[in-house]
């Protein structure tokens, strides 16, 4: 069975060889279990490699957008890959391919599998097809009737399905130093309330300048429960499929896309993961069914990290779902969460949250249409008067309750009774202060206190606002 969620481990070290190549970035791909589709950027003289393990003689098939190196176990000898190969492995041990960057920057493309093994972007036989997948021409995707709103659409899959961003943003290798400092004085207002800065993460974008971005972070590439974050994911997966022709138009009503980010509506959001994924959760279904479903739940992790986005698991459902009388995870979804010696759960990081409101707030996410919807699905009414007289605002205990209310803010919240977390793109009245903020407090205490975040977005706010004012060089629109 193709497994969509391999695991990823990455670091900086050299590669043994005749090459003698620093890897910028590594990692390790199970061949025998997947094959992979990769998408990158190479800075000047930046390597990035991948290794694997061969037990037997194969069959490797690559195709690659750049000139790459095949470095066999013991081997003094390099193989000079450019487009396509097929080329034997008869060594057992591991080996490693290398896409350098020689003189100037470049993007690529990686697609590797062993020809023995079924490949990433073909499904089983006896498996329906999900997204993510292609199959057969005549090959068929009728979305589950899970409610009257979900209607039966039948269409072809296209080739190939991944989040059509592939490029790292332009902040990623940056930290600004007075950005960095507004940190370090939430950390220090953190702890001095009591509060683990342990099990805090932030980002925050400076985006209020001519040339993006400004950078300054805590703990950004650590993987939490996002909670109903995820839900800004799914809507992005759900408009490229639509986009794509993988679902029709309409599917699933724009009204009920639209509360299930402003409201953070669960049973719409069952919904939409259950149509990107060709998946179900209100019926039993018996377990050799397991590993098919469990791979298309999967496929909502491939569509991004074939674009780059690393440490996330967004397959999981946020519960209590009321139409099904779900009040926790049950059956496959609750099987899918037991791994040996803990509880899997859904994770992300800040980074990749603020890299997607980045992609959202510079129309790059599916298209400017779709970046702009998602958007304004995502305002925040400040006016006192409406949101405390609102049940679910998603104001009161999150970043916007102690900003102006003559300020933009563009949300994503999460809560649950062990975390708090907020994801923003926030304008200055004057839109001389532009920014994003993620922050993802994990752990019970930051959950139960509804002045925590407002403070420190507060803090933020007024620390930004100076700097806009001191620095008034972009007004972003």
């Amino acid at each position: 069975m193709v497994n969509l969620l391999p695991s990823l481990k990455s670091s900086v070290r050299q590669v043994a060889g005749n090459q003698n190549s620093v890897c910028t970035q590594e990692d390790f791909l199970d061949l025998v279990q997947s094959s992979y589709l990769k998408y990158g950027y190479l800075k000047k003289s930046e390597s990035h490699c991948f290794k694997f393990q061969v037990t037997a003689s194969s069959s490797l098939k690559l195709n690659t957008s750049i000139k790459t190196i095949l470095k066999a176990p013991n081997s003094t000898r390099d193989v000079v890959i450019h487009g396509e190969r097929k080329q034997n492995l008869t060594q057992p041990g591991e080996y490693t391919i290398i896409l350098s960057a020689q003189n100037s920057p470049t993007d690529y493309q990686l697609e590797v599998s062993l020809d023995n093994e079924m490949s990433l972007l073909t499904p089983s036989s006896n498996s329906r097809l999900s997204p993510g997948y292609s199959g057969q021409e005549n090959s068929i995707y009728r979305p589950p009737l899970s409610s009257p709103d979900v209607p039966s659409t039948s269409v072809q899959f296209p080739t190939k399905l991944s989040y059509n961003v592939n490029r790292q943003p332009p902040f990623i290798s940056y930290r600004n130093q007075e950005l960095q400092a507004i940190i370090e004085e939430v950390i220090q207002e953190v702890e001095k309330r009591g509060f683990s800065s342990t099990d805090l993460s932030i980002s925050l974008i400076d985006l209020s300048q001519d040339t993006c971005c400004l950078y300054a972070y805590y703990q950004d590439k650590m993987p939490r429960f996002p909670a109903s974050i995820s839900k800004l994911f799914w809507i992005v997966a759900y408009y490229a499929q639509e986009k794509k022709g993988v679902i029709a138009p309409g599917t699933i009503p724009e009204a009920h896309l639209e509360k299930m980010i402003n409201k953070s509506d669960n049973q719409i959001a069952s919904d939409v993961l259950d149509v990107i994924t060709n998946t179900r959760s209100d019926k039993k279904l018996p377990d050799s069914e397991f590993n098919d479903w469990h791979n298309k739940r999967l496929s909502v992790n491939n569509f991004f990290k074939s674009a780059g986005y690393q440490n996330i698991n967004l397959s999981q459902k946020n519960f209590p779902i009321p139409k099904f009388d779900l009040m926790s995870p049950q059956d496959f979804d609750l099987k899918m969460r037991q791994k040996p010696n803990k509880i899997e759960r859904n994770y992300v990081t800040t980074y990749d949250v603020a890299r997607l409101l980045y992609e959202i707030e510079y129309t790059k996410a599916v298209s400017p249409e779709h970046s702009q919807k998602i958007k304004s699905f995502m305002k925040r009414n400040l006016d006192r008067s409406y949101w405390e007289n609102t049940e679910y605002n998603s104001v009161q205990g999150f970043f916007p309750e102690l900003l102006p209310e003559d300020a933009q803010v563009f949300s994503k919240v999460g809560w649950y009774s062990g975390s708090r977390q907020d994801a923003a793109i926030i304008h200055s009245p004057d839109r001389t202060s532009n920014y994003i903020l993620v922050i993802f407090g994990n752990n019970k205490k930051y959950a139960e206190d509804e002045k925590i975040f407002p403070d420190i977005s507060r803090l933020v706010y007024d620390r930004m606002v100076d700097r806009g004012r001191r620095f008034p060089w972009f007004s972003h629109n």
